[in-house]
């Protein structure tokens, strides 16, 4: 993303090595990830829940239920919306997996983005109800997974490594 004025007085930003300053007051403005949350739902049968997304960015490529934090939110309760808007699931339990970083391409903007993952059971039977983000959700075994078809590369590697050391964490 590109700064070009100014959020206190208007004036120009001049580009630094890390961030942008103001030629006139000094103001800096730093180019901060934005902060999202992510939920990598398995089963007993060593499976993955996967969503497919229907619209931008990256539509037709596979994921986990995730979003944006909201203002005056944790990534926690980020999550918990997450999983009730895109699933219909009303989350009660999960646990926190760990955070990447990742880019989130959308209307020709390059955003930097943070992601903390966590990561509940889920029962196989569990009524689902998705909304309109995604165009279909599927239970993948390990091995099958799509992970050249994934949206976002925090959602492969988070799955690949929860794959590696999930008789770690459960």
């Amino acid at each position: 993303m590109h700064y070009s004025y100014c959020l206190l007085c208007g004036g120009a930003l001049k580009k630094t090595q890390t961030c942008f300053v103001c030629v006139q007051c000094g103001y800096e403005v730093y180019e901060n990830p934005r902060p999202s949350s992510g939920l990598i739902f398995f089963t007993d049968r060593n499976e993955i829940l996967l969503l497919k997304r229907s619209r931008e960015p990256r539509s037709g490529a596979w994921g986990i239920p995730a979003g944006f934090v909201d203002q005056q939110e944790s990534f926690e309760e980020s999550a918990v919306r997450e999983v009730r808007e895109e699933l219909g699931i009303y989350l009660k339990t999960m646990t926190y997996f760990r955070s990447y970083a990742d880019i989130y391409d959308y209307q020709g903007v390059t955003l930097p983005i943070l992601t903390a993952i966590f990561c509940a059971q889920l029962a196989h039977d569990v009524q689902i109800k998705l909304d309109a983000e995604n165009s279909e959700y599927a239970f993948f075994k390990f091995e099958d997974i799509p992970f050249h078809n994934f949206g976002f590369q925090s959602h492969s590697q988070s799955i690949h490594d929860f794959i590696n050391e999930k008789n770690k964490i459960i």
